[in-house]
């Protein structure tokens, strides 16, 4: 398995293959845009508020989170955007 393959069982015995593979296949929407269907716009760091929704009320549910939480107070995508509108053009 790709645990294997990486030399990562052979650094870290002890490692918890099946826990470390949830954790990546989990990862997966972060590292790969969404399809058309998504809410982002099928770029790489893109987020919308949409997609920071379902941590918010998880958090809240945890009482991480007590207070009503604007996004736009956190979720900024303005450099990410920039980087599109102008490095990613090139490419």
């Amino acid at each position: 398995n790709a645990v294997h393959r990486s030399g990562v069982k052979e650094q870290f015995p002890g490692i918890n293959e099946q826990r470390e593979l949830k954790s990546l296949e989990r990862a997966i929407p972060y590292v790969r845009p969404p399809t058309k269907n998504g809410t982002t716009p099928g770029k790489i760091l893109i987020a919308s508020p949409d997609d920071w929704f379902g941590t918010i009320v998880a958090l809240r549910k945890l009482h991480v989170i007590k207070n009503e939480v604007p996004l736009d107070s956190f979720l900024d995508m303005t450099f990410i955007q920039n980087y599109y509108d102008t490095e990613a053009k090139g490419q």
